[in-house]
């Protein structure tokens, strides 16, 4: 079975993989595929599809080296490298030749259409050097300097020079230089959108002294120029750079503008967080004036925006359950309707109409279609509850902005944002009264002309097994939750469980790095599980908001043993696996589920370090707080000192180049867990950033682990004359599945502690040994804790931990520290002891829960997947770091980092 999964995932590696819809216009459309060479990397391109006669799709050319692109009458304005340079170019949609309208040796972010299609404003960024220093003390040498406390170790690497931007003609005229005098503190992100065509919204943030990183955008009202430079006002003059303000929400950043054909731009805003609650997101317009108004969703899902049809229907994804769906707000009729589609959405854009839609699911690889968007609501109640009231500060340079207003904390459905506005905003600031705030009205998908056509799919072998979506209801979370289970065809060897990264992302589509079906066709069981924070579940936010490890990983695992109860596999061997956040969980989960393997890359394990050294560190400290100020709410969610078991293999995995956590966690962990006992390998890529994205290493990655997967969950060989059990069996009882989740917060304060001290742990389980009561001061929580006992004859594995030191939090100070070692656990024990349960929730004095909660560690890659070793510069094609949740990290699978967690969201990819 062995050589058959690593056949899967060798086709699975060499499939070219459709990654984004870049543009849509006419009948045309541009696809990004990320093609695999011979030499392990990927190569970016871009494919030109039109539409025949006869209503179906037809590849034309192809564009390499090729990675956005945005439609313009008669073609389209691509992004590409080519010898080291980046290029701007215009390509007619008949695939002509190509005109360079600008070349830079640095990066492309966005491209913005002007209003009228005579223009595109383009933001780029080139690279500094070593030695630059305001005094020159440093010249000479090959030291990269700064000030502040927004420096990074990937700016120290490759030093970027801040954010330019021009406007290029389409006329042929040379192209403008757009940057606006940046008011002192703020720096431009890379992104831009044209409200009207004289004003263009440049996306901005701000990086506080306490680490705090707040997004907003900068207003520039265009001075009109003659094409020699002269103002003369003439309707046919260029533009020139011109006023600007400053627009920050008090209640809200903004990124990723999505600008329709008239002017107005939609935004996803993410919420400032408040005391202890968790960020939402939401759907904000802005008129002339440029005042916000939020767009609710029904039932509190997440939105996104991607698109305009036409002046008033704004269309946006959101996230609900196992689908991330597609739907339309109609703005007049205050009407919010569902999109029919097959699967879920990765990328779209819309004109005229009709949406081009790439979607997949954890059992489909991506296609492509284009479908109408339906016109004729039929209103159904339910509408959503109004979000509180935003406010809005604008200020012009050089002034001081006034007071914000003080917003109520938001508690309805997230949203976006939305802006047309034609003129400079007034310095002053703007209440949005409740009435502009219009809660839509859930309308059903006019079926009637819906037209669908299919313009491409990726290929994939077929699926080794079944795949189904298990709803689930854990005590200790708030809301549903869910897993999808794969299941072989013949029983299961075993049970391999599969935890997203993130933490904001789910399992909704196809994943080309963390793929179940190779651990399928070897044999083996595989539990996708979408824990607290996971997309498509806002209620169950709360549980794991900075309560990583006694909210989100507690629920874990309870949710992994639910499903292994339901198909009966609770005695199969058992791998936990996970990247960036999901490697966390995989080795938190381990201290209480006792698995066979842990697999985990590019894992946070030391919040504190992480969050102290990250490239996103404002991500951390959005969450968790002040590293110094919360250090002990960040060690309450931190790894616990011993997660595994001694004898336990481990594999752990770093990408070098990784600026969102540092790889000397994952070296600091395999040397303690080699200390420890465990079973512990590393293996470092030396290319990759925070994801595996080059196929060559990520199929070198699945024979690593599949051989490990194969070797460690095959169950040992019977004694002669004695049958070997299946795997598979007799779904478990609710109470024998509760008997083996121990040791995490919730969990433990819903179980009641045995009445007699002396009483036997289940079949099978010991307790684990505790500290002297004399070292247990008074206040401490106690919990009972069972552990595997010894293993039966012929197991290759010890399950015993050795001493294992107990921890203790302080419940004044909510600090943890390790106890002395106990009892060594080297055999079964008869009785029971009380033990101090690893990672409880608990309130500390400061009234905060331990924690669990948010982390890029999914994010920001270089060149959307390929590094510098690929030839494309770091970052190349993407957008600049903004505000959404992450992604937050990431977004589709290339983890670009800047958040937006309720849209394209959110494969576990690392």
């Amino acid at each position: 079975m062995l050589e058959r999964a690593v056949a899967w995932a060798e086709a699975l590696c060499s499939e070219p993989r459709p990654a984004d819809v870049a543009a849509f216009g006419g009948d045309g459309l541009l696809l990004r595929v990320d093609v695999p060479t011979r030499h392990g990397a990927e190569q970016p391109h871009l494919v030109h599809y039109r539409r025949t006669r006869e209503g179906g799709w037809e590849a034309g050319w192809t564009m390499p080296w090729a990675t956005q692109a945005v439609a313009v009458d008669g073609g389209y304005v691509c992004v590409r490298r080519e010898q080291g340079r980046t290029l701007i170019v215009r390509r007619p949609a008949g695939g002509g030749p190509e005109q360079v309208l600008f070349s830079t040796p640095g990066r492309a972010g966005a491209l913005a259409v002007r209003p009228g299609g005579s223009a595109v404003a383009v933001s780029t960024t080139t690279y500094g050097g070593p030695g630059e220093h305001p005094e020159d003390v440093l010249a000479g040498s090959d030291a990269v300097w700064a000030r502040g406390c927004d420096m990074t170790l990937s700016h120290a690497k490759q030093p970027q020079g801040p954010w330019q931007v021009h406007l290029l003609p389409l006329d042929g005229t040379p192209p403008r230089a757009l940057t606006p005098h940046m008011p002192a503190g703020l720096a431009l992100t890379g992104e831009s959108a044209w409200s009207g065509p004289a004003t263009l919204l440049l996306g901005v943030q701000r990086h506080h002294r306490d680490g705090i990183r707040r997004f907003g955008l900068l207003a520039q009202a265009l001075t009109p120029l003659a094409p020699n430079g002269s103002d003369d006002g003439s309707e046919d003059a260029g533009f020139g750079g011109g006023v600007v303000a400053e627009l920050f929400s008090d209640s809200v950043d903004l990124c990723y503008p999505v600008q329709g054909e008239d002017g107005q731009v939609a935004y996803l805003a993410t919420t400032v967080r408040r005391d202890n609650e968790p960020v939402t997101q939401y759907a904000c317009l802005l008129d002339r004036l440029l005042q916000p108004r939020l767009l609710p969703a029904q039932g509190g899902l997440w939105q996104r925006p991607v698109g305009w049809d036409g002046p008033r229907r704004l269309v946006c994804t959101a996230e609900s359950g196992p689908r991330r769906g597609l739907y339309v707000h109609d703005l007049d009729r205050g009407t919010w309707q569902p999109v029919p589609l097959p699967a879920s959405v990765t990328s779209t854009r819309i004109h005229a109409g009709r949406a081009a839609v790439l979607t997949s699911a954890p059992d489909t690889p991506p296609a492509l279609d284009v479908t109408t968007l339906p016109t004729t609501p039929t209103p159904a109640p339910a509408a959503a509850p109004a979000p509180a009231p935003a406010t809005v500060t604008a200020a012009t340079p050089g002034t001081t902005p006034a007071p914000a207003t003080p917003a109520s904390t938001v508690t309805a459905p997230p949203s976006a944002v939305a802006a047309s506005a034609a003129t400079a905003p007034a310095p002053a600031p703007v209440p949005v009264p409740a009435s502009a705030v219009a809660a839509p009205a859930v309308t059903a998908p006019a079926a009637r002309g819906r037209v669908v056509e299919r313009v491409v799919a990726a290929q994939a072998p077929v699926l080794p097994g079944r795949l189904s979506y298990r709803p689930q209801r854990i005590p200790t979370a708030d809301g549903e939750v869910a897993s999808w289970v794969c299941l072989p065809e013949g029983p299961a060897r075993g049970t391999v469980v599969l935890f997203h990264g993130g933490p904001f992302k789910s399992w909704s589509d196809w994943s080309w790095r963390w793929n179940p079906w190779p651990f399928v066709a070897c044999g083996f069981a595989v539990v996708l599980v979408e824990p607290p924070m996971s997309l498509g579940y806002p209620d169950a936010v709360r549980t794991g908001w900075r309560q990583w490890r006694g909210g989100t990983a507690a629920c874990a695992a309870a949710q992994v043993e639910a499903v292994r109860g339901a198909e009966g596999l609770l005695d199969s061997p058992l791998a936990l696996m996970g990247g960036s956040f999901g490697g966390y969980l995989a080795l938190t989960t381990a201290e209480t589920l006792n698995p066979d393997l842990v697999v985990a890359h590019a894992a946070p394990l030391d919040l504190a370090q992480v969050a102290e050294s990250s490239d996103v560190g404002w991500q951390w400290i959005r969450e968790f707080g002040d590293p110094t100020h919360w250090r002990p709410l960040y060690q309450l969610n931190s790894l616990f000192p011993r997660p595994v078991a001694a004898g336990t293999r481990v594999l752990l995995s770093h990408g070098l180049q990784d600026g969102l956590v540092p790889p000397t966690e994952t070296l600091r962990t395999h040397r303690a867990l080699a200390r420890q006992g465990v079973r512990s390998e590393v293996a470092f890529f030396r290319s990759e950033a925070h994801p595996l994205s080059r196929p060559g290493n990520i199929r070198a990655w699945y024979r690593w682990v599949l051989s490990a997967t194969t070797e460690e969950l095959t169950p040992p060989t019977p004694p002669t004359g004695q049958q070997p059990s299946p795997a598979g069996g007799q779904p478990a009882s609710a109470g024998e599945q509760a008997s083996r989740v121990g040791g995490l917060g919730p969990l433990d304060r819903e179980r009641a502690l045995p009445p007699d001290p002396s009483a036997a742990a289940p079949a099978g389980r010991r307790w684990l040994a505790a500290p002297p009561l004399a070292d247990v001061a008074a206040g401490d929580r106690l919990s009972w804790s069972a552990s595997q006992s010894t293993p039966p004859a012929g197991q290759s594995r010890p399950d015993a931990r050795g001493p294992v030191p107990a921890a203790r939090e302080d419940a004044g100070t909510g600090t943890v520290r390790e106890l002395a070692p106990s009892v060594a656990e080297s055999g079964p024990d008869t009785g029971a002891v009380p033990a101090v349960a690893a990672g409880r929730a608990g309130a500390t004095r400061d009234g905060l829960t331990t924690a669990d909660g948010l982390t890029t560690a999914d994010g920001l890659t270089t060149a959307d997947g390929l590094t510098a070793a690929d030839g494309f510069p770091a970052g190349a094609g993407a957008q600049a770091v903004a505000a959404g949740v992450h992604g937050g990290y990431d977004s589709h699978g290339s983890h670009d980092g800047r958040g937006g967690a309720g849209g394209r969201g959110g494969r576990g990819v690392s």
